[in-house]
């Protein structure tokens, strides 16, 4: 009823998929995104930040040099080894597995376009909430489905790649549906 746009079945990549992905197209982590530039905004020195799937470790570089204390993971082992490679503390778990070890750590906890790859978006909502201290910040990031300057559908929005197709309406239910507050799309 929100309007949701999404693939069923909702059949993701697996790790093949993105390992393949990742070392063909140079861009696919890409260090100058213009969402990382709009959420260094929102942390303070001090901070500390959890970037989930956080491929290299090119947010978690800007937010550490902002003043944050930085953590990132990333179920990539190529990711993770090359975010290590520049001293970045990042684990290979994935979000369940890291809430459950680290609940109520975090005062901000970001996931750069990640969500629209995911077949059950409320439990991976959940998990990155787990991880927040009381009042803390969850930014969350997709494509916008309503984009202009590009064609409606492009080959990554559909499976394996990208499983749902969002606006910001969508973010006011998935908030009220989490029982989170929303701040600002």
């Amino acid at each position: 009823n929100c309007g949701l746009q999404y693939f069923n079945p909702a059949v993701s990549g697996d790790a093949e998929f993105y390992s393949q992905l990742t070392s063909s197209v140079a861009a696919y982590y890409s260090a100058e995104k213009w969402d990382f530039q709009a959420a260094i905004q929102l942390i303070a020195p001090g901070d500390s930040v959890l970037d989930i799937a956080c491929g290299g470790g090119s947010f978690l570089q800007l937010a550490r040099a902002k003043g944050a204390e930085i953590c990132g993971i990333d179920t990539n082992p190529a990711a993770v080894e090359e975010a290590r490679k520049h001293d970045l503390p990042v684990h290979g778990l994935d979000l369940p597995e890291f809430a459950a070890k680290y609940p109520g750590r975090f005062d901000v906890v970001t996931a750069f376009q990640v969500i629209e790859h995911i077949p059950e978006v409320p439990p991976f909502v959940r998990s990155a909430s787990a991880c927040l201290k009381p009042g803390g910040k969850l930014l969350l990031t997709v494509p916008n489905r309503l984009r202009r300057f590009r064609a409606p559908f492009e080959p990554v929005d559909h499976p394996p790649h990208h499983l749902s197709r969002w606006t910001a309406r969508q973010f006011q239910e998935l908030a009220q549906l989490i029982g989170l507050k929303l701040v600002a799309i």
